[in-house]
């Protein structure tokens, strides 16, 4: 009978204090003694359906069990969040001659407990949503809530946001090699064949003046054309680059 007085004695603690505690060693303890009352429940809920116990017993043995279940989960966030306010302290374990003073202790040796058993009431305590979901959902399956169901939920949603994450990254990918920057060939090939159009028409003129002699030859043309390109590749890739930019904001 241990897990029936395990869930007694969480009864007992929450009695005593009017509601759940608040003090770390009280919540610990109803942690600690809660997979005993939760085995005791769902064991005792099986035997009286095989012997054919009438449904109000059935349910008031459930009642019993899911609010159990609830005490334990409304234990472990109060005690996540107290967890959360103790200093991590240095990684890994202080030197072996080193004296072992409270500031040179880790997290679980300040607290007394493994790093993981930590770790999980402290996602618990920052996931109510999902506690409460829990909750809800094992009263409408005539279930008992359970520490179990709500780290799922909450693997769940740590799995979910990360292929959230790689969608987002895939998508934007997925852009980047649709977007065509805007081409600027078609405009160099426009202003060379405008460039050549002008020298066609000043062509003839050629001779008439030192002027035209000295500045409107086909050498000056290219020199011109040539900066002219290389302005045109610098816009385009100044374009390139703001709009890549603007697609990954």
């Amino acid at each position: 009978m241990e897990g029936k007085k395990a869930a007694m004695e969480i009864f007992e603690i929450v009695k005593r204090n009017k509601m759940l505690p608040t003090k770390m060693e009280d919540l610990e303890k109803i942690v600690f003694v809660g997979p005993s009352a939760m085995k005791f429940y769902r064991t005792k809920l099986t035997l009286m359906e095989n012997v054919g116990a009438t449904e109000e017993q059935i349910a008031a043995t459930l009642k019993d069990g899911q609010q159990i279940g609830e005490l334990i989960l409304d234990a472990e966030v109060q005690l996540g969040e107290l967890y959360q306010q103790v200093p991590k302290g240095p990684v890994g374990q202080p030197k072996k001659n080193s004296p072992k003073g409270p500031g040179e202790l880790t997290k679980p040796q300040k607290i007394g407990k493994p790093s993981q058993a930590i770790s999980e009431t402290e996602r618990i305590s920052k996931n109510p949503d999902i506690v409460a979901a829990v909750k809800a959902e094992a009263k409408a399956r005539n279930d008992i809530p359970t520490k179990t169901a709500v780290l799922e939920k909450i693997k769940h949603r740590k799995t979910m946001a990360t292929l959230e994450k790689v969608k987002e990254v895939q998508r934007k990918e997925k852009i980047l090699k649709k977007a065509k920057p805007p081409s600027m060939d078609k405009y160099s090939k426009e202003v060379e064949k405008a460039m050549d159009d002008v020298w066609s028409k000043l062509a003839p003129m050629k001779g008439k003046t030192q002027y035209f002699e000295s500045s409107l030859n086909r050498e000056t043309f290219k020199n011109s054309l040539d900066r002219l390109s290389n302005m045109v590749e610098h816009i385009k890739k100044e374009m390139e680059n703001d709009k890549t930019n603007t697609l990954l904001r």
